[in-house]
Order: C-alpha cells, then structure tokens, then sequence
C-alpha cells in the first residue's frame, strides 16, 4: 500500500505483542524454574565457549533499540539473523540437525521438545514481519520497536536454556 503502512503487517506485529505477552506471563517450568539466567554481558563468550555461533547483538536488544532509532529495516534484518542462530544453536544444544529453514528448525525443536508451540508460533511471526520488512514493507520505527520488545522474552529463554542445557556445571558470575 504505497505512502501508507499495511493492514496485514500492522496485524502480524499486533500477533508477534500477543504471543509474547503470553510466554512471558507463562510460568516457568520445574527444570528451568531454580536456574538462573546469564548475565547479557557473557552470552556470545558463553555460546563461543560452548561451540555456538555467536549473535550479533549479544542478545542484549538495546543494540537493536539503537538501531531503530536510525534505520528500522537493519534492526530488524539484524533481528532476524539472530533469531536464526538462536535456533541452530538450539538445535545443536538438542542433538539435532542445525540445518534447513527457520520454519523447518522451529518445528524440529518443537517436536523435540525444545521450545513450546507458542515460542515456535512467536519467532515465526517475529521473523515474517522482519522478512516483510527486507523485502520492501513499510514499517514504522514504533512496530519495529514492538518486534523488537516481543523478541526480547524469546532471548531471554535462551539465556536460561545457556545455564540449564549443557552438564559443565556453569553458573553466570554475580
């Protein structure tokens, strides 16, 4: 829709807000519950030290905030990278193959048991909205902003899953 913003894209980020919100308010299952979670300062350190690619963002999103503010599109590209490299580490983490589409690897842990249907449903429609944006769909800096916070409670999991997954007794320093 030209000088104006799409009706679909404005329902897909209304969709992403929904699903976050709902994981966020979800309690925490027993395994994950007494872990805590690694500090944002040691994420690509932690990942690399585990054999996981690291992100760009070091799962910090105030680096995609500052983005936005200057070009929503490379946030949300960047965004979308990361989401990504979330899932093949995942799927690496899991014992299974890192390969094939995001859609592909998010159904793959799904049925793993890696992440539940509504994280699957989240970084779906988180990564269509960023794909609608790299290819030429309006997005304003406030519905990249709400991708973006949508996205954070997704890297947030990871983060828990980086103290919880892995039997080398790692704790995250105070």
């Amino acid at each position: 829709m030209p000088g104006g913003v799409s009706i679909d894209l404005q329902e897909e980020v209304h969709e992403v807000k929904q699903l976050s919100e709902k994981i966020q308010s979800a309690p925490p299952s027993e395994k994950h519950r007494a872990t805590p979670s690694i500090p944002l300062t040691e994420a690509n350190t932690r990942m690399m030290k585990l054999g996981l690619a690291p992100t760009l963002s070091g799962l910090d999103v105030s680096y995609y905030r500052a983005k936005v503010e200057t070009d929503p599109v490379l946030a949300l590209a960047g965004l979308r990278i990361d989401l990504e490299t979330l899932a093949r580490n995942l799927a690496v983490g899991f014992k299974l193959q890192p390969s094939g589409s995001l859609y592909t690897l998010l159904e793959r842990l799904k049925e793993a048991g890696a992440i539940t249907l509504d994280q699957a449903h989240l970084g779906l429609k988180i990564s269509k909205v960023c794909n609608q944006a790299m290819h030429g769909e309006l997005v304003s800096r406030e519905e990249a902003e709400d991708v973006i916070d949508a996205a954070e409670v997704l890297f947030h999991q990871y983060l828990a899953w980086l103290s919880w997954g892995f039997a080398d007794d790692w704790k995250p320093s105070s």
